[in-house]
């Protein structure tokens, strides 16, 4: 599967894998309940724009290349 083919959170659940996280840990990393974060990658949910910024910091990335 290409990486245009992949959905928002399969390419922010690959981005936690690459960076050898737990989803407790990133969740913790920047501030939110690992069931928080458990939705973002079951794309149940979408992180608050605060949140999403802190997450792009914290991972040196962009919004984009998350999925969002």
């Amino acid at each position: 599967m290409s990486e245009k083919e992949l959905s928002r959170n399969d390419k922010l659940r690959q981005a936690r894998r690459r960076r050898l996280l737990t989803i407790a840990e990133a969740a913790e990393l920047i501030g939110v309940s690992t069931t928080s974060f458990g939705r973002w990658e079951r794309g149940v949910q979408k992180p608050h724009l605060s949140t999403l910024k802190v997450l792009c910091r914290e991972w040196s990335t962009t919004p984009e290349e998350l999925g969002f």
